[in-house]
């Protein structure tokens, strides 16, 4: 199965598991019959996909890079548009613009570290356009 084809399946539990802890959400897709390594990119990369199509035209300057932290002392800064599954979950999301509900959209991109960080600046008065987020980082499972 492609990739594509694995983000789109493993989408269907975002709503589903809305309150749920990633470790649930994770073991809901392997149950699904998603690879565990493949189920923890999905959770990773997804969302933060979701987010930023979602924040797309709003003015917010999002990095082009992460850093990938493998242990406590490694940490490597990589580009997401080298990763497929950010980019596979950019094209899935794009697709899905104006045919979802908000709910939808809040259930994936709501698992994003930016999206809990543009919420809590809003909530506190900053504006869209003057939002400039820091490299996310991502820990290596």
């Amino acid at each position: 199965m492609e990739i594509r084809q694995v983000i789109e399946r493993a989408l269907r539990f975002f709503p589903e598991h809305k309150q749920s802890s990633n470790e649930e959400l994770v073991d809901a897709l392997v149950s699904g019959g998603i690879a565990e390594e493949i189920a923890w990119k999905i959770l990773t990369f997804t969302p933060l996909a979701f987010c930023r199509v979602m924040f797309k035209s709003s003015g917010i300057h999002f990095s082009a890079t992460y850093i990938q932290r493998k242990n406590l002392n490694l940490e490597e800064e990589k580009y997401f548009n080298d990763e497929l599954f950010f980019g596979e979950s950019i094209t899935i999301a794009e697709s899905k613009v104006g045919g979802t509900s908000g709910d939808y959209w809040l259930s994936i991109a709501g698992r994003s570290a930016e999206f809990q960080a543009i919420n809590s600046l809003l909530i506190q008065g900053s504006r869209l356009e003057n939002i400039r987020l820091t490299k996310p980082i991502v820990i290596e499972r």
